[in-house]
C-alpha cells in the first residue's frame, strides 16, 4: 500500500514538473514574440474576422469562412501576426526618439 502511494505522489510531482517546464517554455516564447500589430490594425482584424465568422454562422456551419474568419480575430487579440514577422513589418507606433 505504502509503494503504491508513493508511486501515486512521484507521478504527481513528475507531472507538476512537466506543466511547470511547459509553462516556462510558453512564457519565455511570448517574451520573445513583440507586438506587431497596432490599435487600428487590430481593430480592423477583429472585426473582418467577426463579420467572416458571423457570415459562416448563417449557414449553420462554421465551414471555410469561420476558419478563415478565426485567423484575424486570434492575430488581433494577440497583437502578433506571424506573417508580419517573417517580413519584418509591424503596423504598431513606434516610442519618439
Amino acid at each position: 500500500m505504502q509503494a503504491h502511494v508513493i508511486g501515486l505522489i512521484q507521478n504527481k510531482v513528475v507531472h507538476a514538473a512537466a506543466v511547470s517546464t511547459h509553462l516556462t517554455f510558453i512564457s519565455e516564447t511570448r517574451q520573445h514574440m513583440n507586438s506587431n500589430v497596432g490599435g487600428i490594425d487590430r481593430a480592423l482584424r477583429i472585426i473582418i474576422g467577426s463579420a467572416l465568422l458571423l457570415t459562416s454562422m448563417t449557414t449553420n456551419s462554421i465551414g471555410l469562412w469561420g476558419v478563415l474568419g478565426m485567423i484575424p480575430i486570434i492575430s488581433g487579440f494577440m497583437q502578433y501576426c506571424p506573417l508580419y514577422g517573417l517580413i519584418g513589418f509591424s503596423s504598431c507606433k513606434t516610442a519618439a526618439a
